[in-house]
């Protein structure tokens, strides 16, 4: 199951990715939040972390960009977190 797991994770990185190259960042943004309501906070990657973070900051949602990047406050990101 672990690999699965993994695997889910990757693409959903390489979805984001995409999004964010082809200039869709609000795409990015939903599929990455989407995931990090399914996950637990420690679980979160850092991968998902800087992704959201770049797709918050591409959509002016400068607070929640640099919450995204600082993992002592990410909790409260995370529960504070709106589509």
């Amino acid at each position: 199951e672990g690999g699965s797991a993994s695997r889910v994770l990757q693409a959903i990185i390489l979805l984001a990715e995409s999004y964010l190259r082809s200039e869709q960042p609000l795409r990015a943004y939903s599929v990455l939040k989407t995931h990090m309501a399914s996950v637990a906070l420690w679980q979160v990657h850092s991968e998902i972390r800087f992704y959201l973070a770049r797709a918050a900051f591409l959509l002016r949602k400068y607070d929640e960009a640099e919450e995204a990047l600082l993992v002592r406050g990410f909790g409260r990101f995370h529960s504070s977190l709106s589509v």
